[in-house]
């Protein structure tokens, strides 16, 4: 098990994300945006323990001999993708990310905005991990809105 991360709703109680969709352009989704925090979600998502991509690290759990291993944060990115970034080198080093429904916080820090800078530096070191799309997010689905609309 390399991270844990849990379920981070906003301050007005709605879910703010359950893990994290990494798309092919180098951009980051939450996933389950503004869910109910007692609604199952899509196919029971929001209930179950679940690998994804990456998780935020406003509530994040992980040794700290794998967090030596894995060197830490990069602290080249100034505003964002820091935690998607440990986590795809964490995946990188054989071990998975779970999401986990039982650790519920209130996140009362606002959500960054994009950080164009920290977004060219995620896809430059990842742009060859990302074309293939995120392997947690059913490629049924459009890769364009994450909205769980199948493609058509």
């Amino acid at each position: 098990m390399g991270a844990v991360g849990g379920l981070l709703l906003s301050p007005e109680r709605t879910v703010e994300q359950a893990g994290f969709i990494l798309g092919k352009a180098g951009e980051i989704h939450t996933f389950m945006p503004d869910f109910q925090p007692n609604a199952d979600g899509y196919a029971g998502s929001l209930i179950c323990a679940r690998e994804v991509a990456a998780v935020s690290c406003d509530c994040m759990m992980v040794k700290a001999s794998t967090f030596d291993k894995i060197g830490g944060f990069n602290e080249y990115f100034f505003h964002q993708n820091y935690d998607s970034d440990f986590c795809l080198k964490i995946r990188q080093n054989h071990q998975r990310i779970i999401f986990t429904p039982r650790a519920v916080l209130i996140n009362h820090q606002p959500m960054t905005g994009n950080d164009p800078t920290d977004k060219m530096l995620f896809l430059d070191q990842w742009h060859i991990d990302l074309e293939s799309g995120d392997p947690y997010y059913n490629c049924n689905f459009n890769p364009d809105n994450f909205d769980y609309t199948i493609l058509g």
